[in-house]
């Protein structure tokens, strides 16, 4: 189902066509999508010359510093009321009034006698109440999430006009007007069709907010979430001049970003093709077991009697042995004396045919 279908762009316009003042919120510890649509609405109403602030109860971390306008969000929702303020002692103060010379507002604080006068060094100043009349909140389930604003501000909240962008399904639907998607990625993806259909001005900065907010929450487009609308609002967001990978580490993730198919951009993915093959580890090599020789003791010196030549027995000497004679191997062979025959010639009878007769 088409999203501009789902959502009362047309209730969205006329707030802000009737508003004169709006103040963009984020909720209690932003993620980086919260910031970089809230950034990127903020940027936009800037162009059409809306009076506009833009509000955290968090304070903005060093994962934020790339997003364009980051400067511009402050702590307080507004600066209606000037409040001065400085250490009080009980019954210390005569009177306080007023006067106005030569165009000038001054403040007279009278102390009482016996007391000293306020130091100057001492006295802050700061603001508080806001006069919008159309607040924008940004990624909030309830008003309670935009504590202390909430609490500290509440007459502000029950008198404006109230928007709520969020993509989660536990929203409450606190304001009068909600542009609730569950089935978008992020709440910059809404903004990006918001943008779109009421024709906002849009410019690469704001474009490249609004990217950094849709890769953040899909891990790069490679959680769970991502759809096809979430490709095209990119496109488009390209075609606008966005920059790709402008927050290269994501500040925090939203739980629909965890639902990813492989880790999160702080984590690479390896490559199987350079991939270390573990080497086993070595072990020591057992050795033989060699049975220990025992150390000979030396016999100890001889303690009998000493002995004279004379009374030492004689040796008997041994016969020599007598050692046979080796055979030639040159020798001749002796010869039959019956089959030998003079000199080297053959009988006479040699070559004379023989008849052999039998005796049968």
């Amino acid at each position: 189902m088409n999203t501009e279908n789902q959502l009362d762009f047309n209730s969205v316009q006329e707030a802000l066509d009737k508003a004169n003042q709006i103040l963009i919120l984020t909720p209690n510890n932003p993620n980086l999508d919260h910031i970089a649509g809230a950034l990127a609405l903020y940027l936009t109403l800037e162009k059409q010359k809306k009076a506009v602030n833009i509000a955290s109860p968090s304070p903005i971390t060093v994962g934020f510093n790339r997003l364009f306008g980051v400067n511009k969000i402050t702590d307080r929702i507004g600066n209606r009321n000037l409040i001065i303020s400085f250490e009080y002692l009980k019954d210390s103060i005569e009177k306080v009034s007023y006067n106005i010379e030569e165009n000038k507002f001054n403040l007279v604080v009278e102390p009482r006698i016996g007391y000293p006068p306020l130091d100057t060094q001492k006295i802050n100043y700061s603001y508080s109440g806001s006069g919008a009349d159309l607040l924008i909140v940004v990624g909030a389930n309830k008003l309670e999430d935009l504590n202390p604003l909430y609490e500290k501000e509440k007459q502000v909240f029950e008198k404006a006009n109230k928007i709520n962008i969020d993509y989660k399904k536990t929203n409450t639907r606190f304001a009068q007007i909600n542009l609730l998607y569950p089935l978008a990625s992020s709440c910059s993806e809404i903004i990006v069709t918001l943008i779109k259909k009421l024709n906002l001005p849009i410019d690469q900065d704001t474009a490249t907010n609004l990217l950094a907010g849709i890769e953040a929450n899909t891990s790069n487009f490679q959680s769970l979430t991502t759809s096809a609308t979430s490709f095209e609002a990119a496109a488009w967001l390209l075609k606008n001049g966005a920059k790709k990978g402008h927050v290269p580490k994501i500040a925090s993730l939203s739980p629909a970003a965890t639902k990813t198919f492989i880790p999160s951009l702080s984590i690479p993915r390896p490559n199987p093709l350079y991939q270390t093959i573990p080497q086993p580890i070595p072990q020591p090599i057992p050795q033989p077991n060699i049975p220990q020789v025992k150390t000979l003791t030396p016999p100890p010196p001889f303690q009998g009697k000493n002995l004279t030549i004379n009374q030492i027995p004689p040796i008997e000497q041994s016969q020599p042995t007598t050692i046979p004679e080796p055979i030639s191997l040159t020798q001749k062979p002796i010869s039959d004396k019956k089959t030998s025959v003079k000199g080297d010639q053959p009988p006479p009878d040699w070559f004379k045919p023989k008849i052999f007769k039998s005796t049968s």
